[in-house]
């Protein structure tokens, strides 16, 4: 097995303590999103260290989400969405959270604009801004409770929050990544350049 370079072992250690510090947070009661920006880094950011590209040597009963990376096909998986019926479309900002729970119907895509037409979920999707995508679980052995979608700097475009089993239905198949996501987490500048070139030749 070659050797690890300095920048693999600085990311590493940079995600173990990141972990750490997201991990007290969330102990504290805090949101995902809130938990995140006490550790010290964005939403996507802090999603992607729970990665296996970023712990490697992770013992599966080990506490804390696992986040699986998903293939930027973005339409192709949104059009899959249909089949698992209602689910949850949240979004949010520093002020508001915004939710609607129903099915997407009709999602179709025109270069960079996707959309999405059903009676209860009504979107325009700009791909440009979909960076990276996540499928979370709490355990390793169990199906996805969300998708979540980040652009460039961590900041969420958009969070799928699953209905009571829909994920684990056989008519939706969550995609296998190539190879794994990597990402070097120094500051939010090297976040999207190695997220965005690495969803971008997957």
């Amino acid at each position: 097995m070659p050797m690890e370079t300095d920048q693999q072992n600085d990311l590493r250690e940079r995600a173990r303590e990141v972990r750490w510090a997201y991990a007290q947070a969330v102990a504290q009661g805090l949101r995902q999103r809130e938990a995140a920006h006490q550790a010290g880094v964005s939403e996507g950011e802090a999603v992607a260290m729970h990665t296996p590209a970023a712990w490697p040597d992770r013992h599966p009963d080990e506490a804390g989400i696992h986040a699986i990376p998903l293939i930027p096909h973005w339409l192709e998986l949104l059009q899959a969405l249909q089949a698992c019926g209602p689910l949850m479309a949240l979004t949010r900002n520093d002020s508001v959270v915004h939710e609607k729970t129903g099915v997407y119907r009709d999602v179709s895509g025109d270069g960079p604009v996707g959309l999405a037409l059903g009676p209860d979920i009504d979107l325009r999707l700009f791909w440009r801004h979909w960076c990276a995508g996540f499928a979370v679980c709490d355990a390793p052995d169990r199906p996805p409770r969300s998708l979540q979608f980040y652009d460039a700097t961590g900041y969420a475009v958009q969070i799928r929050m699953r209905w009571r089993g829909c994920l684990s239905s056989n008519s939706f198949q969550i995609p296998t990544p190539r190879r794994q996501l990597s990402f070097h987490a120094r500051r939010r500048a090297q976040w999207s350049h190695w997220i965005c070139q690495q969803s971008n030749h997957s």
